[in-house]
């Protein structure tokens, strides 16, 4: 049992108890056509997890790097088969956002959770 095991955990049934379920979109690799002799593109794929969405505070919003209408998503890192990242986009019902930046809580090489900026 790893250290943060109980912190990786904790995070999970929290997010799950408050959140709701989203899906981050990434595309996949994508494979090389022979017979064209091109590439083709990855299809996408929807990842589905459980997200807290929230505003950023007030404080926290400068108009450039975090703008008013950005959301503020947790996600817990436990489950996830891939880090987000900014490639992805996060569905949330209808919504799709860009995500911006990710922030990961990470003591050591443990992810607990990723705290995502995201943008209509």
């Amino acid at each position: 049992m790893g250290a943060y095991d109980g912190a990786t955990a904790q995070a999970l049934k929290a997010i799950t108890a408050k959140g709701r379920t989203i899906s981050l979109i990434y595309s996949s690799v994508g494979s090389y056509d022979p017979e064209n002799n091109q590439m083709v593109e990855g299809a996408e794929v929807l990842m589905t997890t459980k997200g807290l969405l929230t505003q950023f505070r007030t404080n926290q919003i400068d108009g450039e790097i975090i703008q008013a209408s950005d959301m503020r998503i947790l996600i817990a890192a436990k489950g996830l088969s891939l880090k987000p990242d900014n490639t992805m986009k996060v569905l949330d019902g209808d919504e799709v956002y860009q995500i911006i930046n990710v922030t990961p809580l990470q003591p050591g090489d443990t992810a607990i959770l990723y705290t995502v900026q995201a943008r209509k």
